[in-house]
């Protein structure tokens, strides 16, 4: 009687737990610092496309016509970096895109190049390792198409800004990218939530026909809008925002979203599907922490797809610099410190001014090519010489043994120097 009492109770329980997995979410981890793409105005970049001689500004997230034939797609970052990868959705779009790093915007060296055909939506050029201050794409279509901004990844991380909604000279940032901190903290697209998603998130229309993205922006924001360059494969978004998200959390302390209360969340914005641009601006900015996202899939849909997703928000961007910060602006980046920290510095400052501009130079050693400064010989350890150098093997010296080398296992060498005597 008891085993009975036992196996009836045991499948109680466990159709109750099968009933509420249906309609909860697992919390997805958060992987750390998240690369930022650098395409974003905030952080002092300017874009411009050149077609047939005449060039136009161009904004983040922003759907672009590349017609046929040959265009330009220019970027001029606020300093020098080192890029990484980039990577862009395109519709209709044929024909090979090259890509271009430069430290002076006038001598240009060739970093990788793709081929872009309809059947690949998204394409990513994964070897641009390079140091430079301007990077340009160069397209040669033989079928015209529209592509969202491409966002270039470089080493910055969100983690490496401040951001804040006050002061006079806030810009707009787009938190869907991670600045800020905003994370996905759950989801239902095959797209890793890791990586740069607001290009381009995928979901599988198979397994169900709801499915949901949010966001948690890391601190209460006020939120402009929301726009996508494009969708495909639904029949409705609802987004909804608020201060609290409807979670359980179980005995282990692992939390869920329960999807069938998120309706009581306010409802900001419904849209349809549509392959072209779509926005949703507030009369208002709202104020909320979270941002959820309903998809409703069309009924005969097998894929559904955001592209170039954008949460929109005027905030202010400073970057973090060995405990200070430097605010960005149209393409330059100007120190901000405290005047206690000024006092402090103002006597060696005086006494060595160059120190404040280090030289600095780059060796890609993939391609044996460098920057356009090196340092000189050992018998002149204390000047500089402008030259241009090819090698096919460079080495490193330890610092304790002057004859002793060691090989540099690196795919980009970048030194910092700074003299010694004026």
């Amino acid at each position: 009687m008891k085993s009975i009492l036992y196996s009836q109770l045991s499948v109680i329980l466990m159709s109750g737990i099968y009933a509420d997995a249906s309609s909860a979410l697992p919390r997805l981890l958060n992987h750390g610092a998240m690369p930022v793409g650098m395409e974003q105005t905030c952080l002092g970049t300017v874009i411009s496309q050149s077609v047939a001689g005449k060039n136009q500004q161009v904004s983040g997230a922003s759907s672009l016509e590349i017609p046929l034939g040959k265009s330009e797609l220019f970027y001029k970052f606020s300093e020098p970096t080192q890029f990484r990868s980039v990577a862009f959705t395109q519709l209709g779009v044929e024909g090979v895109v090259h890509a271009f790093a430069s430290l002076d915007g006038v001598r240009w060296d060739e970093v990788t190049s793709a081929k872009i055909s309809k059947g690949n939506l998204k394409v990513s050029l994964d070897k641009v390792s390079r140091y430079g201050s301007y990077l340009k794409l160069e397209f040669n279509a033989s079928h015209s198409g529209q592509i969202v901004t491409p966002m270039v990844q470089t080493t910055r991380h969100d983690s490496d800004y401040v951001v804040k909604q006050t002061g006079n000279d806030r810009q707009t940032v787009n938190f869907a990218t991670g600045l800020g901190g905003a994370r996905i903290i759950y989801s239902t697209a095959t797209t890793s939530s890791g990586s740069m998603v607001s290009a381009l998130v995928s979901f599988d229309a198979t397994v169900r026909k709801d499915h949901f993205l949010v966001y948690d922006l890391n601190d209460s924001r006020e939120i402009n809008g929301l726009s996508f360059a494009g969708t495909e494969g639904f029949d409705s978004i609802e987004i909804y925002s608020g201060s609290k998200l409807p979670e359980n959390e179980d005995w282990k302390g692992r939390l869920s979203l329960s999807t069938e209360a998120v309706k009581a969340m306010a409802l900001v914005a419904q849209v349809k599907s549509s392959t072209q641009p779509v926005e949703c601006k507030f009369t208002s900015p709202i104020a909320a922490r979270y941002v959820v996202m309903k998809l409703h899939t069309s009924s005969d849909a097998k894929l559904a797809r955001l592209i170039g997703l954008s949460i929109s928000g005027d905030a202010t961007v400073a970057k973090l610099v060995k405990g200070s910060q430097q605010s960005v602006d149209a393409g330059l980046i100007h120190s901000k410190k405290s005047s206690v920290e000024v006092s402090a510095q103002h006597e060696e400052i005086q006494e060595v001014a160059f120190k404040s501009s280090p030289a600095v130079f780059a060796w890609d050693l993939e391609r044996n090519l460098n920057a356009n400064l090196m340092a000189g010989s050992s018998a002149q350890s204390r000047t500089w010489m402008n030259a241009s150098t090819s090698s096919a093997s460079i080495r490193g010296r330890r610092a304790n043994a002057e004859n002793a080398t060691d090989p540099v296992a690196l795919e980009i060498l970048r030194c910092d120097f700074v003299s010694e005597q004026p």
